[in-house]
């Protein structure tokens, strides 16, 4: 009598772990998804901020942008010009980010234009992540960059 007894205290025990266990995931994951909603800026609040590229470089090669914020980058020179992220040349530093993913259906996710844009060409791309994101061109590294997302 005294094992079925503590079978059924034992299967109990178990039941309310699992139960409490499972009731305090489902409640982590479900705030999760509301903070990150929240990170989510609305359409009325996220800008659209246009760099240019000249033969001397890019025109603020430095800018602060909010999270949600696009940028488009506007070839204003008669030479093509590549913006990716940094490094030169895997254009890894921006997160997700790679040349390798350039020609893939990944393509539209990757800070990089993966081509050379033509004069008056616009190469655009939406910051999710907050950090300092340097950026170059491809085809000529030396013309540099800075990104600070917050």
């Amino acid at each position: 009598m005294k094992s079925k007894n503590f079978i059924w205290l034992l299967v109990f025990a178990v039941f309310i772990y699992g139960c409490s266990h499972n009731a305090g995931a489902g409640t982590g994951t479900q705030e999760m998804t509301e903070a990150e909603e929240q990170q989510q800026p609305s359409p009325e609040t996220a800008k659209t901020v246009t760099i240019e590229i000249t033969s001397s470089g890019f025109q603020p090669a430095s800018i602060t942008i909010n999270a949600g914020d696009t940028v488009n980058f506007i070839n204003k020179d008669s030479r093509g010009h590549w913006p990716a992220s940094d490094v030169h040349p895997t254009h890894t530093r921006y997160p997700g980010s790679s040349i390798g993913k350039c020609g893939t259906d990944e393509a539209t996710d990757i800070f990089d234009a993966c081509k050379s844009l033509a004069m008056d060409e616009t190469y655009s791309f939406t910051f999710i992540e907050t950090g300092s994101w340097g950026y170059h061109d491809h085809l000529i590294p030396s013309l540099r960059g800075m990104i600070e997302v917050v």
